[in-house]
């Protein structure tokens, strides 16, 4: 499939109109996603109208669908200057939440010195308070006030969990502090 042009892939595709198969839906899933990160959102919103008509009994392609729709008016907001700092500010944590903000504080001090122009990053501090819960809660804040690109937070595993899996939703690179642990 994908040793064929462009051209030769979405006529492939259309080959199958009258058929339904799972596999060229998400072949056509594919193909959109490659054809809007090129650059070509007109052919993409085509062959996304195509594959919504074709995938109706297909749940699963739906939900993809679905996804990339909603990831992609999210990127359209991001601002790549913008980030998020999400940490336990007030609580029982917060003298460790007060020196990563320090840390963080020095390191962009270095890179507004470093670049050509003064402080080219635009912070926005949340105070997690402690608990996954709200730092979840000011993640989504973070991507839908101030549209940012990044969030720079978890401190503590128990937040870092639910802050990520909340960034993830919304296609927000998330730096965590402390590790992870996720079934893939």
């Amino acid at each position: 499939f994908y040793k064929l042009s462009e051209r030769g892939r979405i006529k492939f595709l259309e080959s199958f109109e009258d058929e339904q198969i799972l596999s060229i839906c998400y072949l056509g899933y594919l193909e959109i996603e490659k054809l809007y990160y090129s650059g070509e959102k007109d052919d993409a919103k085509d062959l996304l109208d195509w594959v919504k008509k074709e995938s109706v009994q297909y749940g699963e392609i739906n939900d993809l669908l679905e996804n990339f729709v909603f990831r992609i008016g999210n990127y359209s907001q991001m601002n790549s200057k913008s980030l998020g700092i999400v940490l336990p500010l007030s609580g029982d944590k917060k003298i460790f939440g007060e020196r990563a903000l320090m840390g963080i504080d020095i390191a962009m001090n270095e890179i507004s010195q470093s670049e050509s122009e003064k402080n080219p990053y635009k912070l926005q501090v949340k105070d997690s308070e402690g608990s996954g819960a709200v730092g979840a809660l000011r993640v989504k804040e973070l991507i839908e006030t101030y549209h940012v690109s990044a969030i720079v937070g978890g401190l503590f595993p128990t937040e870092a969990i639910k802050e990520y899996l909340e960034a993830k939703k919304y296609g927000v690179l998330f730096i965590s502090l402390s590790p992870i642990y996720l079934p893939k």
